[in-house]
Order: C-alpha cells, then sequence, then structure tokens
C-alpha cells in the first residue's frame, strides 16, 4: 500500500473519524479531552490516535501543563504535516484550484476562466492541469495528497458524482467523478458549491450549529441548508435552489427556462443588467463583475435612484428568506456573495426579516454577514474534503 492508502485506510476507522472531526471544529486537544467529547474511552483514542500517528496524519504537540493522573504528562493532537488536500471549483464566471494542510489551514489558490464552458470534458481537464500545476510549482508529491475536494454550481448527486443540472454552465448529467477518474488519480469528493461552503462554515465555526441556512448572492442567487446536522438534499438533489422561488413582481425569462424566478429581479446578474453593466450573454472573470457591482454601489451612496433599486432587489430576497425561515426554523443565517456587501442591499433584507423576529412566537435567528470586498472570493472546496472524508462521505457533523 501506499502513504496515502494507508493514511485513508486509517482515518476510515470510525474512531479515528471521531477524533479527527474533533480535532477539525476545536483545534488541537488533548486524549482525554477527546475522550470525554466523542464519548469514547481513553484507550480508545489513544488507539486509533496512534495509528493515525504513525501514518503521518496526526502529530504530537505541545505538552500540557496539567496532569490528570500518574504517568506521563498530557500532550496535544493535531493535524501532521505529512499531508495535503486540494480543491477544484468550477462556476460560471470563474474556475479554481486550491491547495491546503490536512488541517484546512490555506497554501495557495489560483483562479483562471476556461474559454468554452460548455465542453465538461475539457473544463475539467483544464481544471486537473492546473492543479498538477500548482501542486509541482509547490513540490508537493501526489500522493501526498489525500483528497481532491470538486465544487460545482447547479445541481449535484454527491454519490454518484454527477452534474444533473447546471444552467450557467450548460451542463446536464455530467458524470464529472468519472470523467475525473479518467483523468486523475486522487480519490475525490463531488458536492454542489454552496452546500460545500456550508459544511466548511459549520466546520469553521466555534460551536457548530445543526440548522442553519447559508444564502449566496452573487450572480445568481443560490442556498444550502443544514437540518439537524445534515445537508438537505431533496429529492432531486435540488434543495436550496432559492434564485428560482417565484417572484410576482418580475415577468422577465429565467436562465432555467421559466418566468418570474427571483434571480431575475434580485441577483447580481438581474442588478448589473438592469443598469446596462452587463450584456446578456456576455462574459467577464468574476472579479472584473465583482469590480462593476462594487462601483455601483459605491454610485448609489450619492444616487437615490441607485440606493432604491438596490433596496427594493434586497427586498425581494428579504422575502423569500422569510418563507425559509417559517418552513425551517433555521438557527443562523450566513450571507455571503459580493452582491450582500452592499449596505442598501443588505438593510433591506434584514428590514423585510424583522417581522419574524417580533411578536410571541418569534423564531430567533442570528444573521452573519460574511463581506468579500467586492472580490467574490472562493469558496474553500480543499477544506470540503477532509470534511467529507473524516466524516465517512457523508453530510452530518454531529
Amino acid at each position: 500500500m501506499s502513504a496515502r492508502e494507508r493514511a485513508l485506510a486509517a482515518i476510515r476507522s470510525p474512531n479515528a473519524r471521531a477524533i479527527l472531526r474533533e480535532l477539525l471544529e476545536k483545534g488541537p486537544r488533548s486524549r482525554s479531552a477527546i475522550a470525554q467529547a466523542t464519548r469514547l474511552t481513553e484507550t480508545a483514542v489513544s488507539r486509533a490516535a496512534q495509528r493515525l500517528i504513525v501514518e503521518g496524519v496526526l502529530a504530537e504537540g505541545k505538552q500540557l501543563l496539567e496532569r490528570s493522573g500518574p504517568g506521563r504528562p498530557s500532550v496535544e493532537l493535531e493535524f501532521g504535516s505529512s499531508f495535503y488536500v486540494a480543491g477544484i471549483g468550477i462556476r460560471g464566471y470563474t474556475q479554481w484550484v486550491e491547495l491546503r494542510r490536512l488541517g484546512g489551514e490555506p497554501i495557495v489558490s489560483e483562479q483562471f476562466a476556461c474559454e468554452d464552458l460548455t465542453d465538461p470534458i475539457a473544463v475539467l481537464r483544464r481544471c486537473c492541469n492546473e492543479l498538477d500545476a500548482l501542486l509541482r510549482s509547490r513540490r508537493v508529491p501526489r500522493h501526498r495528497v489525500l483528497n481532491v475536494g470538486v465544487l460545482i454550481v447547479g445541481v449535484v448527486d454527491p454519490a454518484m458524482g454527477t452534474v444533473l443540472r447546471a444552467e450557467n454552465l450548460g451542463w446536464r448529467r455530467v458524470e464529472v467523478k468519472q470523467i475525473l477518474e479518467e483523468l486523475t488519480d486522487f480519490p475525490l469528493t463531488i458536492e454542489t458549491m454552496l452546500n460545500g461552503m456550508n459544511l466548511q462554515q459549520r466546520v469553521q465555526a466555534s460551536v457548530p450549529l445543526a440548522n442553519s441556512l447559508l444564502v449566496s448572492v452573487a450572480l445568481g442567487i443560490g442556498a444550502s441548508v443544514i437540518v439537524d446536522g445534515r445537508i438537505t438534499r431533496g429529492c432531486g438533489f435540488a434543495a436550496g435552489q432559492l434564485g428560482h422561488l417565484r417572484s410576482r413582481s418580475s415577468t422577465m425569462r429565467c436562465v432555467c427556462g421559466r418566468v418570474g424566478c427571483l434571480d431575475t429581479v434580485a441577483s447580481g446578474r438581474a442588478i448589473l443588467q438592469a443598469n446596462g453593466l452587463l450584456e446578456a450573454g456576455a462574459r467577464f472573470g468574476m472579479r472584473e463583475l465583482a469590480g462593476r457591482f462594487r462601483k455601483l454601489s459605491s454610485a448609489a451612496q450619492s444616487r437615490p435612484d441607485l440606493a432604491g433599486a438596490l433596496a427594493a432587489a434586497g427586498h425581494e430576497l428579504g422575502n423569500a428568506i422569510g418563507g425559509a425561515i417559517a418552513l425551517l426554523d433555521p438557527r443562523e443565517i450566513v450571507f455571503t456573495g459580493f452582491v450582500i456587501d452592499d449596505d442598501h442591499y443588505f438593510d433591506a433584507v434584514c428590514d423585510e426579516l424583522s417581522w419574524y423576529r417580533t411578536g410571541t412566537s418569534a423564531q430567533r435567528v442570528d444573521f452573519v454577514r460574511r463581506q468579500q470586498g467586492g472580490e467574490g472570493a472562493p469558496s474553500m472546496s480543499a477544506a470540503l474534503s477532509l470534511a467529507a472524508e473524516v466524516a465517512g462521505k457523508a453530510e452530518s457533523l454531529d
């Protein structure tokens, strides 16, 4: 067995996954602290940890001052430096590859743009080539990459690794995992863009929440829902298609083919097109488009008409999210995407949602705004790969 195969075999032990989840969520911890948190015996934790240490997945860190009893002093367990996780991101206007340390710390991320997104094999081949070049530039041996997380916009069946549909890419029933397995030898995790972001958000939270809603507003509008610790996918893996809710104020045709979707009035694409900053069918990099929106947002500070238009779009989104609050009862809503950076838009969203936090039967919801400085920064696809791997390729991180 190769070093990677031995490490993956060690990770797939249930006790090992419990240990890694604890370290991923809370950072370096002693064996006794891990045992208390996971309800495993200290002996079980020590045995699983020792195998992970031998394979280079974990390492012993600093010695703790306190002693729980006679014997050797307690030391913290932490992720080792021998292995890495990598990521590929594919969305309508930007693609990227990235490399992270096993514990999720970023090393490098490179963005690029494929000329023809309608050819999935060519796009995936380009992504593999870019990842190979990234690893060579950092002198990271391929066998030291434990997993590659692949995040793709659209509706994805993660178990089969299939993109069922992605209108922004022009993809329908693309067997992504099968194609990638012919192009590369890395273990793969395939997930939708926003579900990957939501899992990453959950892993990095100081207190992981069992019920949360992530809403992204960039060129399009999408969402990801975690209910009782699990990603909610729906019967056709299309849960979270927030941008395709019906907006009664719209009579425009959406890229999905229907008329009146929320995307046509409240998304970054809709706002840019309405102000003559994006022609239908035109292609620009995400940073260029985010930059155009940022200039529009800045101009709105002195132009009431622009400020009103941004606020109207925000009210449309807030109205849609209100229904989700009533149905799902999330503890937290995380907002992300370059459109959310605009205060007129975001304040209108919050104003629309204030109704759901008043009255005797109010559902308390915390709003978290992840501003991106207008850059539309990539989500952390590499960190997703470890989160999925330690969870046994399941969504629940409980």
